[in-house]
């Protein structure tokens, strides 16, 4: 709902490349990470939200919240790692979008559907905008969205609350907060 034209698919592209790296953890050592506390992790982007979770035990709950804290404020990927999830990117919406009718024809409904909405742009982008997105593109759009006020997080299982609180405000609280995000704006048709 963030995205305009020209630059749509840019959370999706996002949830594909936080997994590349940060000055601290080397690409792809996130979900190695993950694993080695007897844990796993995956995301998935929707029209309101892009979501990461990891499951693990609640004695490793801490290990997710710093990885999830660095990753939100160290980010660090590059054109080689960039250019290359760019084109797994076009192949996945060549297999789910334009090689599928029902995909495609669910991605045109909604295009017809929202016409005054930003809901008309497919999640993971047209390929227009997914082809020419730019890892400038795609790191400015994390620094206006990627902040601690526009994050959320929630936690499920057996930990002491208020030691999680503590913990989660030790790992977020030093990251500075951003301008919040714009207001999606719904441009109507001429009548």
């Amino acid at each position: 709902r963030n995205e305009r034209l020209g630059y749509t698919g840019l959370s999706h592209i996002l949830e594909h490349i936080t997994f590349k790296g940060t000055e601290t953890v080397a690409p792809e050592e996130y979900s190695k990470i993950i694993q080695r506390n007897g844990g796993r992790t995956n995301a998935f982007t929707a029209q309101d939200n892009t979501t990461y979770f990891a499951m693990l035990a609640s004695d490793r709950v801490g290990v997710v919240i710093d990885l999830e804290a660095d990753r939100l404020a160290h980010l660090k990927v590059t054109d080689e790692q960039f250019l290359p999830e760019r084109d797994v990117i076009l192949e996945e919406r060549r297999l789910r979008i334009e090689n599928d009718p029902v995909g495609e024809l669910f991605e045109q409904l909604n295009a017809t559907a929202y016409a005054a909405h930003p809901y008309q742009f497919p999640i993971i982008g047209w390929s227009t905008d997914i082809a020419q997105a730019t890892l400038k593109d795609v790191l400015a759009y994390h620094a206006k969205y990627y902040v601690p006020n526009n994050a959320f997080i929630v936690a499920v299982g057996d930990f002491d609350s208020a030691a999680l609180t503590a913990k989660i405000r030790e790992a977020f609280d030093p990251i500075e907060r951003g301008p919040m995000p714009p207001a999606v704006r719904a441009i109507e048709p001429a009548q």
